[in-house]
């Protein structure tokens, strides 16, 4: 038994598992930089708020790779999110779990709006770019998962 809980250990600590909220980026980028990449592809208008159709235009036109299903599958969202903002296959896969807010294995338009919500620390309807940068802030270094 001892050596089973040691096991599991290491296999945590080595990231072993399917994924790993620590943050490493083949480029060597900070969170910082890949943040504000982030948000620059997001905020299409630059008018410092970001907004559903923004989010759902950066997914589908950047990530579905079958934009006739307006679904973006774990694939999808690894490959093109390790391509482009040079994540770890592993990060890119904490995200991914973290998006899929249904976990129905795809980050949908029903996934968006409930990113949203998150995203709206102060509850006005409207998410700015610091709370974007803030809640993109607090996934790169609290490694949560979404419930």
């Amino acid at each position: 038994m001892k050596f089973l809980i040691l096991l599991l250990a290491f296999s945590v600590a080595y990231g072993q598992l399917p994924f790993t909220c620590i943050h490493d980026n083949h480029d060597k980028r900070t969170t910082e930089h890949v943040i504000h990449m982030v948000l620059t592809d997001m905020d299409h208008d630059d008018d410092g708020k970001i907004t559903a159709i923004e989010v759902m235009g950066t997914f589908i036109v950047d990530f579905d790779r079958n934009p006739l299903d307006q679904r973006i599958d774990h694939d999808e969202f690894v490959k093109r999110w390790e391509a482009h903002y040079r994540d770890i296959r592993h990060f890119a896969t904490y995200l991914f779990l973290h998006l899929d807010t249904n976990n129905d294995h795809y980050i949908t338009t029903a996934d968006v709006s409930n990113i949203l919500l998150d995203m709206d620390y102060d509850r006005d309807g409207t998410v700015t770019a610091m709370e974007f940068k803030e809640w993109l802030r607090d996934l790169y270094t609290n490694c949560r998962i979404h419930n």
